[in-house]
């Protein structure tokens, strides 16, 4: 039977073989789609070719020209897997550049600014606010209130002191959803003040008939059963005259950051009891009675605890003249802005940014508290 000899001269191998054999389209470009490990599997399946069917005197030689001739296929398939890889590792440096710049981004908007006016802050990571210690006691003949606001029925962190009267200063759902209202409730059944007073927010859009697409909003007697719901009116505990009010300025963010972008998307309905800013909200704050002793609203009040992470004032200028000029409340509690929690003052009035929730709306800060004296004549019973 005769051998037949495999010339070096010509491709050694014949290409329609090879292919029907191992399976491989040779690509002439070099982009080679295949593993290191198929390159073995050929050099050995060849080598066995060699010995079968050439001649034993040119095998060796044949074998040589072989992996000279496929040592430069080799060589341009490691340089495309190379180059493969060093793709994967530029879009990782991508992302990695992207991670940092969004950390420096978070790290400058956590810097807390304090003052006389409120503060900012934007919390990455929770961070829970110390309380204000243990309060002691309050003194007697005097009644201890507790404020809150923007819990957005997440999970309080900060213990909620115990007192006689908490105060809640609207946003007390996230999305304004009846089931995160019954829990709200189901939350401030487990209080043990002896009074709770709550107003709305723009998130509480059940309450609002005009955001929530109903003609008549939600009931708030039916599931705010462990509570008292303010909207536009006032309720006199201990003697104490407490005026409530959900309405707050028009307010449409830019989405210029991807904070506001990730809020937008997380919560987009944020449009409850919204007013254009002029006479349809000075309208509402003429209501507030001048007798108020503590004014319950839910935007703050132009320059306290209103500033932003973006370093803009959002709070309303006529909020802020009806307070300073004709009722002059001993406190003002408010919520909405979450950068702005703190506490401020002037001449009259106290000013208590309640916000629980921080920029991230993760419920990190602790309830603020105040004591007031019982008027004359008014016991605890």
């Amino acid at each position: 039977m005769a051998t037949r000899v495999l010339n070096p001269c010509r491709n050694t191998l014949d290409e329609i073989t090879t292919q029907r054999i191992i399976g491989l389209k040779v690509d002439y470009g070099y982009k080679y789609r295949i593993r290191e490990w198929k390159i073995l599997r050929i050099v050995t399946f060849h080598r066995t070719q060699f010995k079968q069917e050439a001649n034993f005197r040119f095998s060796r030689q044949i074998l040589i020209l072989y992996c000279v001739r496929h040592s430069i296929d080799i060589v341009n398939c490691l340089l495309y897997t190379w180059q493969r890889v060093y793709i994967l590792y530029t879009l990782a440096n991508v992302v990695l550049i992207k991670f940092f710049l969004a950390f420096l981004h978070f790290s400058a908007m956590n810097w807390r600014r304090s003052g006389d006016r409120g503060g900012s802050s934007f919390a990455t990571k929770p961070k829970v606010t110390k309380a204000q210690g243990d309060p002691p006691p309050p003194p007697h003949n005097t009644v201890r209130f507790v404020c809150v606001s923007d819990t957005h029925s997440r999970a309080v962190k900060a213990e909620v002191p115990g007192g006689d009267v908490l105060l809640h200063a609207g946003d007390f759902t996230g999305r304004g959803t009846l089931s995160e209202a019954m829990q709200f409730n189901m939350w401030l059944g487990t209080l043990p003040h002896k009074h709770k007073v709550v107003i709305a927010g723009n998130h509480d859009i059940l309450l609002d008939a005009e955001e929530c697409g109903r003609t008549l909003p939600a009931d708030p007697t039916r599931f705010l059963t462990n509570a008292i719901y303010l909207c536009d009116e006032s309720v006199i505990l201990f003697g104490v005259k407490i005026y409530g009010t959900p309405w707050i300025p028009e307010y449409h963010s830019p989405l210029k950051t991807d904070s506001d972008k990730w809020k937008e998307q997380k919560y987009p309905h944020l449009r409850a009891f919204e007013l254009p800013r002029g006479e349809p909200l000075r309208q509402k704050w003429r209501a507030i009675p001048e007798d108020t002793n503590i004014l319950l609203t839910h935007t703050p009040p132009m320059g306290h605890g209103d500033l932003t992470a973006r370093k803009k004032r959002a709070g309303c200028e006529d909020l802020l003249e009806a307070v300073q000029r004709r009722v002059k409340p001993k406190y003002h509690i408010f919520g909405h802005i979450h950068e702005g929690y703190g506490i401020s003052k002037d001449a009259h009035t106290v000013y208590m940014n309640a916000s629980l929730c921080n920029s991230r709306y993760q419920a990190v800060n602790a309830p603020l508290v105040f004591d007031l004296p019982l008027p004359d004549g008014v016991s605890m019973t």
